[in-house]
């Protein structure tokens, strides 16, 4: 209807091209629109998700009807770190300063939840605006066995789940944790509890959207089906950009919710021989923490974050010699919670005092 099916991008001389998000953008995705402008602006955060090579995955019996010169297991690893490797992050941290510019203003999230995530960006975030928290609150009140769990006046959360994960690698990379399940879902009901009392005493409060973000797709699977009901619920935003949503990490990059539930998962029962690269994938824990503007919690096992929960966090601006190495990210993340908002225990929002599956 705007006749753009007439306008030849080859002929046309475009002057200023902006790409967005372009932190999880492969280099060829890039190339194409870049060839088209005499100036190129790229948008993005190296702190959040790579570009995603879609066959990371493949088992060895995968590539036995491919032809060997092209790809093999040792080739797809190859082919997977080039894919995965962020042109703009590279381009970002060797670019000259009179190039580039940080924006530390972030307007999404309350003080609290930004706290959190700003351990990922060396404390350098501030507030957007003045009156940012007041807009930012939840007014969600949640109290079981005579104890206040969820208080107004707190927008951060940290749930010890300290039951073992469920997991066949031989079989799958993705693994659950029927306890974090159990308690995501008791969350939700409670939280929806919560805002249905608040609408019916005073319904000039916004209805709120909800997500949960889970670092495993199995995870989110077992969660979708103990929650079924929450697509329906008219306690939350129903809008069709807001409704509500549980799903994985890499679905959550650009979208954002009120009220963000994180399910961490990872709790092997010999953490000594398990690997960890998942929770030391910082852009991805990073996206998870920074999608919610009111409320935030943190499902997870405390021992196990904070025990193998280390990572090596590169300098913003790609300074080697302000890489920290070794860093305990998340007992950081867990002492800020614990200072600004507050850590419970998993039996404080299920039904007994034994976890889901019994087993500790």
């Amino acid at each position: 209807s705007l006749g753009l099916e007439e306008i030849n991008i080859r002929r046309v001389g475009i002057d200023v091209v902006i790409i967005d998000e372009v932190s999880k953008s492969s280099f060829l995705e890039l190339m194409i629109p870049i060839l088209y402008g005499k100036t190129v602006i790229l948008v993005g955060d190296h702190r959040q998700l790579p570009p995603l090579y879609e066959y990371k995955h493949l088992k060895e019996n995968d590539f036995s009807d491919l032809d060997p010169t092209i790809s093999t297991p040792e080739l797809n690893r190859v082919y997977q770190q080039m894919y995965e490797t962020s042109f703009f992050k590279t381009l970002f941290e060797k670019s000259n300063q009179a190039f580039k510019i940080t924006l530390l203003k972030q307007y999404r999230s309350h003080e609290h939840i930004m706290d959190v995530f700003n351990h990922f960006y060396q404390g350098q975030l501030q507030l957007g605006k003045e009156g940012q928290n007041l807009e930012k609150e939840h007014h969600i009140r949640i109290a079981r066995r005579g104890m206040n769990l969820i208080t107004p006046d707190k927008h951060i959360y940290f749930v010890d789940c300290r039951d073992k994960e469920s997991s066949d690698f031989s079989e799958t990379t993705s693994c659950s944790n029927y306890t974090e399940a159990e308690v995501a879902v008791s969350l939700i009901r409670l939280i929806e509890s919560s805002l249905k009392k608040n609408n019916a005493e005073n319904d000039s409060l916004p209805k709120l959207s909800i997500g949960v973000i889970c670092t495993y797709g199995d995870q989110a699977k077992v969660i979708k089906k103990k929650a079924p009901w929450l697509y329906n619920s008219q306690a939350f935003d129903l809008s069709p950009e807001q409704r509500p949503i549980i799903s994985t990490v890499d679905d959550f990059q650009g979208d954002e919710r009120d009220i963000i539930i994180v399910s961490m998962v990872r709790n092997p029962r010999d953490p000594s021989r398990s690997k960890a690269e998942f929770i030391k994938a910082f852009e991805r824990i990073n996206v998870a923490f920074s999608r919610a503007r009111r409320l935030l919690i943190i499902l997870g096992c405390r021992e196990y974050l904070t025990l193998y929960g280390k990572i090596d966090l590169p300098d913003m601006n790609g300074d080697p010699l302000r890489d920290r190495h070794d860093y305990p990210i998340f007992q950081h993340i867990i002492n800020t919670i614990q200072e600004k908002g507050k850590v419970l225990c998993d039996t404080d929002f299920l039904k007994t005092e034994e976890p889901a599956n019994g087993k500790r």
